[in-house]
């Protein structure tokens, strides 16, 4: 019997070879799941480019202000200040409100003035406290929204709160339901004739020895200055401005005190009828112009009055 051996090489040369292809096919396995990053080793050719965005900016210019008289009227509408008249239907005044509280102003010769917790009237040059008298009533109004220029001042009420004057030297502002008064720039002392309608002629109390000796009554046609009246007996009529009849002169103050305790307005009871405006001046006032009752006729030039004799 042939007994036929085989090496123990053989047998250790075959485990061998199967460890290799068990591991060559975990190699495989785990080369399959790596990184492809890890194998590419290529260096790049392409550099890196950074963007930056920019947002494009938009400048919009700053809104232009419009400036009268030192007043910012931007975006306000401005009205005519022939169409703001008194009740006599001559330019001169106007309503205002702040918050619902009504208040005057009056505009002659450059300057105007308000009523509010205290009388304020603003011209070229300063602000000044006093009274007013001798206005016939405003009857147009400032609404809000609007503005005016007065010539060498205007007005505006920007807000249904606000109303505000200003000059180049200085203004002031009424606002809220007291009217309250403030003002800033220039001030001067109380205007010495603050009567919205008097004249740098107007005569005072210590005037009327300037006046002519001839008093006259009836039909008889009077030029400033004259007095009308005592010689018969009747009231005494003052001619201080324009040309007029005493007879009409004297009726027109009779006119105003059977209207004045009726129809009369205010402190010193301002009347308005035919054209004319009066009023009765407080005492202290009266004394310093010397008369008891002012009229005045603007649009014919008249000025007359009830003298303290």
């Amino acid at each position: 019997m042939t007994i036929h051996s085989f090496p123990s090489s053989s047998h250790r040369h075959f485990s061998l070879v199967g460890i290799t292809v068990v591991s060559a096919a975990v190699g495989l396995l785990l080369t399959g799941c790596s990184d492809p990053a890890e194998h590419d080793t290529a260096p790049s050719s392409t550099p890196a480019i950074t963007v930056t965005s920019t947002a494009p900016t938009s400048t919009t210019p700053a809104e232009v202000r419009t400036l009268v008289h030192g007043l910012d009227v931007t975006g306000l509408n401005q009205v005519d200040p022939n169409g703001l008249v008194l009740a006599t239907g001559d330019p001169g005044g106007f309503v205002y409100t702040t918050d619902g509280a009504r208040g005057e102003c009056f505009f002659n010769r450059g300057a105007v003035t308000c009523t509010g917790s205290k009388i304020i009237t603003l011209d070229a040059s300063a602000t000044h406290e006093g009274f007013l008298e001798g206005a016939p009533p405003a009857k147009s109004e400032l609404a809000t929204g609007d503005w005016v220029d007065l010539g060498s001042v205007a007005c505006a009420a920007p807000d249904a709160h606000t109303l505000t004057c200003s000059s180049e030297a200085a203004a002031f502002t009424i606002t809220g339901p007291d009217r309250s008064v403030s003002t800033t720039g220039t001030t001067a002392a109380a205007d010495p004739t603050p009567d919205i309608f008097a004249h740098a002629s107007e005569p005072t109390a210590s005037a009327h020895s300037n006046l002519a000796t001839d008093h006259y009554t009836s039909d008889v046609v009077v030029t400033a200055p004259e007095l009308c009246g005592a010689a018969a007996g009747w009231r005494l009529a003052e001619v201080q401005k324009g040309t007029i009849n005493c007879e009409e002169a004297m009726s027109v103050l009779d006119r105003y005190e059977e209207l004045a305790p009726i129809e009369g307005t205010g402190n010193t009871l301002v009347t308005t009828f035919d054209g004319w405006g009066c009023s009765s001046p407080t005492y202290v006032r009266s004394h310093e112009i010397g008369a008891s009752i002012v009229c005045e006729h603007l649009e014919r030039g008249i000025r007359i009055t009830d003298p303290l004799i």
